[in-house]
């Protein structure tokens, strides 16, 4: 005869909070922050030299060799994509934020161009609202709209606004919606496979205007160009992680730590110095990213995600 016991059964323990796919993802996206601070950083300290073209052909391409090895290591079928005009529409989508932050980035103070790009966040909040039926909560909603009010206090408008402010704009409007572009294709294709993808449309984009504009590198130019190339595929790549793993809505507050990167990066490399109303904006923006950040960590609600590679 079996003795029983009644003893209760063990208790499941609950991972901590920063296991949770949110946490994860938005970790993922302060790697890519840290990233492309690198990358803009050398594109400003390039771009008296070399037109912005050029450095986005050199960008596109050499990201593209960098993913080719990984890309090749997969099976035939998994290069491919069943979605070709998506990502041709992302593709361009890319290429256009990425040019115009550039062209941004080299004629403004990088604080400055990165505080115009934050109205990205709102771009994809509303486009993962009504095209991929995202739930917005009304605390991430107010967090990126507290953070966008720190944006405008640092831009504090004047009558006088420059043409490259317009085009931070554009690129603002460009990132966004390639941000739910990609957030769609990695449904069906891997991470790896959407970065070759845009290596090799952005590259077929600015071919073109590259050699119109061409300027031949000296041999430091050319490795400050694989440089920050290499910057520019782990940023993407660390970002389309946390894609994969979290709400687009549920990262975009996070973007705003760029803001913070790049005011440290402008100061120590181009005495940038960052006025009253630049600190005032930043601690703003800084607060609000905190806040939703410890919000999702003591959620730690779990998520069904694409898995990442």
């Amino acid at each position: 005869m079996t003795k029983q016991t009644d003893e209760p059964a063990p208790i499941e323990e609950k991972p901590p909070a920063w296991q949770s796919a949110s946490v994860r993802g938005i970790l993922w996206v302060l790697v890519s922050t840290v990233f492309m601070t690198g990358m803009v950083t050398t594109v400003k300290y390039l771009g008296p030299r070399i037109g912005v073209f050029e450095i986005g052909f050199f960008r596109s391409f050499i990201g593209l060799l960098v993913t080719l090895p990984f890309v090749l290591r997969k099976s035939e079928g998994g290069m491919w994509s069943r979605r070709p005009w998506f990502h041709l529409a992302r593709g361009g989508s890319s290429a256009g934020a990425q040019l115009c932050g550039f062209y941004a980035v080299i004629h403004l103070p990088m604080a400055t161009a990165i505080a115009i790009s934050f109205a990205g966040p709102l771009f994809v909040l509303v486009l993962a609202a009504l095209i991929l039926g995202e739930t917005v909560r009304a605390r991430r909603w107010t967090a990126t709209a507290i953070g966008f009010v720190g944006v405008l206090i640092m831009l504090r408008p004047t009558g006088d606004i420059e043409l490259a402010s317009f085009v931070a704009l554009g690129s603002a409007f460009f990132f966004g919606t390639s941000i739910i572009m990609i957030k769609r294709l990695l449904a069906d294709d891997d991470p790896v496979v959407v970065i070759f993808y845009y290596g090799m449309i952005a590259s077929m984009i600015t071919i073109g205007p590259a050699i119109y504009t061409w300027v031949t590198p000296s041999w430091e130019d050319l490795g400050l160009l694989v440089l920050l190339s290499t910057f520019g595929v782990a940023a993407q790549g660390a970002y389309i992680q946390g894609l994969a793993i979290a709400d687009a809505s549920e990262l975009a507050p996070y973007g705003f730590m760029r803001l913070l990167f790049a005011a440290i990066a402008g100061f120590y490399f181009f005495a940038e110095i960052p006025d009253v109303w630049t600190v005032a904006g930043g601690v703003v923006i800084v607060g609000s990213t905190l806040y939703i950040a410890r919000r999702e960590a003591v959620l730690g609600k779990p998520k069904t995600a694409v898995p990442p590679t």
